[in-house]
């Protein structure tokens, strides 16, 4: 679900996603993190906030994830943890660029 609101001059986007259950197809699954990719589409100047539930679980440590993780997770990581993280690491060599010459040929 995505709701948009106008504060002022900012327009803020809200993603509200749901993985499925445990145990469903892994295809399933795998469509709702290819969707989520598509938020690379969205301009780095616009604001947009995702929560939902992610079936994840991310530890209490912190191995490997420092620059993503703060000590409120709980239990044991499982794959849906595992998956949150990485999607909250990835960076694109795109995004690590301010500027870019477009090449004309």
């Amino acid at each position: 679900m995505l709701v948009r609101l106008v504060v002022g001059e900012d327009v803020i986007s809200i993603i509200s996603a749901y993985e499925p259950q445990v145990g469903l197809d892994k295809e399933i699954k795998r469509e709702l993190w290819d969707n989520l990719g598509d938020l690379d589409t969205i301009p780095s100047d616009k604001k947009f906030f995702v929560g939902g539930d992610f079936n994840g679980h991310i530890d209490k440590e912190a191995v490997n994830y420092n620059s993503v993780y703060s000590e409120f997770g709980y239990g044991v990581r499982n794959e849906s943890g595992e998956i949150l993280l990485e999607f909250a690491l990835a960076k694109k060599d795109e995004h690590l660029i301010s500027y870019k010459k477009d090449d004309p040929n």
